[in-house]
């Protein structure tokens, strides 16, 4: 499914907002993201799990990334990573990695305020629900209809949306 370095790759962004929250949560601990998941990483997820109201499990399900994006949007309403996109970047369908589990998180926490928006499984895998999913908000939103995947403008879009849904 996943190669040993998008593996790693997943895993330091676990780190990394876990490591920007406890700048302002000093309950959770400062790890360093190194992509491994080894104990200190767990116990980490244990006490930002135990911190805001999840299972305190130590594995980062999709409950979890949700709330990590959460948390770590109010601390950074302004999301936005144009980083993430050269000029000509598009995220297209069998893409992966942690761009990918942005959109998914992001258009999930949208969704809620939609009836029909499908819930996707966090994989960070462009699969057929997430385009799907990127669809349809393209419909609602009438953003890029008719282009294929998620480029800079419709990224910005849809931070643009989660931040508005997180923050009220």
């Amino acid at each position: 499914m996943f190669s040993y370095g998008q593996k790693r790759e997943h895993i330091k962004v676990l780190q990394r907002f876990l490591h920007e929250i406890s700048y302002y949560n000093p309950r959770i601990p400062r790890i360093n993201p190194d992509g491994i998941y080894g104990q200190e990483t767990s116990d980490a997820v244990k006490i930002f799990q135990r911190e805001y109201g999840l299972p305190a499990t130590g594995n980062a399900d999709s409950d979890t990334w949700k709330k990590l994006a959460e948390v770590n949007s109010f601390y950074y309403p302004a999301i936005k990573r144009p980083d993430v996109f050269g000029k000509d970047t598009v995220i297209i369908p069998g893409s992966a990695g942690p761009a990918v589990y942005f959109i998914q998180v992001m258009l999930n926490t949208i969704g809620n305020g939609y009836k029909n928006m499908p819930v996707i499984e966090l994989t960070g895998i462009y699969d057929a629900p997430t385009e799907r999913s990127v669809n349809m908000y393209k419909r609602v939103s009438g953003s890029n209809v008719g282009r294929e995947g998620v480029d800079a403008e419709l990224w910005n879009k849809i931070v643009s949306s989660f931040n508005k849904e997180v923050i009220l």
